[in-house]
């Protein structure tokens, strides 16, 4: 299933981001959740940049299933 996919993807790139800088003192672990926080919106922003390029119908289950497919595809990529 795509969007089970697409979670996996995002899931291991927040545990790389994390297991990355989450050894030490607080101030690291403060950098690991801006850190986090900064792939998320990463994310986002390339999600809206498909919407945008391709006018996908994020109101139809179709829809939905090809941005899955295209944001899981640019993810693998990074």
């Amino acid at each position: 299933m795509i969007s089970e996919e697409l979670t996996n993807v995002i899931s291991g790139r927040v545990k790389e981001v994390l297991q990355h800088h989450l050894n030490g003192s607080p101030d690291e672990f403060d950098a690991a959740a801006n850190a986090v926080m900064r792939e998320l919106s990463f994310m986002g922003g390339n999600l809206h940049n498909i919407v945008s390029f391709t006018d996908a119908d994020i109101t139809t289950a179709e829809g939905r299933g090809q941005l899955a497919e295209r944001l899981t595809e640019m993810l693998k990529q990074y």
